[in-house]
């Protein structure tokens, strides 16, 4: 659970100077670990005695399995636990850092940048879903205005809308 917690710290550096997005993600991580943390040691007995029927054998002749499992069982556990409050922690978060007005960038470049510390893989694919994400919302947004225009059928419809899909289809690209 200490590990959990600390992994935590590796993405609150990353998030400084980074948008809201990336700090909002940062502070669910946080958020993520430290309650699951906190609920776990709550029944930790029988957290425990999960792992061990999981597991079977001696934990003192497979410690590192058993660790392996337990480690598993938080992540899985606390996913399951957090799933139904989705919507509600997105709708805090976004109350808490709000977005500043420019921030979305008109040519679009995705960058990591290593704090000097140890690098932490569940911040690079924490961001790497949030852009895979937002891409996907662009491309259905797009495909919403192709539906439109497809629908109403305007000889105007491809000069009004080219400029903007291309934009739009560069930045995904």
């Amino acid at each position: 659970m200490g590990s959990n917690i600390g992994t935590t710290t590796d993405v609150l550096f990353a998030q400084i100077g980074a948008n809201a997005n990336a700090k909002r993600a940062a502070i669910v991580h946080v958020l993520f670990n430290v309650t699951g943390s906190i609920i776990v040691a709550l029944f930790f007995n029988p957290f425990i005695a999960l792992v061990d029927f999981l597991v079977p054998g001696n934990p003192n002749e497979n410690l590192p399995l058993h660790i392996s499992m337990f480690h598993t069982v938080f992540n899985l556990s606390c996913t399951l636990l957090f799933l139904p409050f989705v919507n509600y922690i997105a709708q805090f978060t976004t109350k808490l850092i709000k977005s500043k007005d420019d921030e979305t960038a008109q040519k679009y470049y995705m960058e990591f940048k290593s704090s000097g510390m140890k690098e932490n893989a569940e911040a690079h694919i924490i961001r790497v879903e949030k852009e895979i994400a937002n891409m996907a919302q662009i491309a259905s947004r797009m495909f919403s205005r192709i539906k439109q225009g497809l629908l109403n059928r305007t000889g105007t419809f491809i000069e009004e809308h080219f400029e903007k899909f291309t934009d739009e289809e560069a930045y995904i690209d």
